[in-house]
């Protein structure tokens, strides 16, 4: 089964920051600079960390993976320019 994360990382060095990003684009959907939501199962979870893990300086750099219940993710609200996706909607649709 599929949860919602949400995803926010600072990266010091750009060309980490940039190896970071494009990993994250192929999990999920950039809703911010450095901010991701992403549907992940608990497999390719343990996936994303794992080759996080691999990019990363954990001295200089930070992810932290925000897992949001159903009733979390109903209740976002946003104010102005880019709204919520709806991943795991999205994801049965395709």
């Amino acid at each position: 089964m599929e949860h919602i994360y949400l995803i926010a990382y600072d990266i010091a060095d750009e060309r980490r920051l940039q190896q970071i990003a494009k990993l994250m684009e192929g999990f999920g959907v950039r809703v911010q600079k450095s901010i991701f939501e992403s549907a992940l199962s608990p497999t390719e979870l343990k996936e994303l960390k794992w080759r996080t893990l691999q990019l990363l300086d954990p001295v200089e750099d930070g992810v932290k993976f925000f897992k949001l219940c159903e009733r979390c993710e109903q209740k976002i609200s946003v104010i102005g320019k880019g709204g919520h996706t709806d991943l795991l909607q999205r994801l049965l649709i395709v």
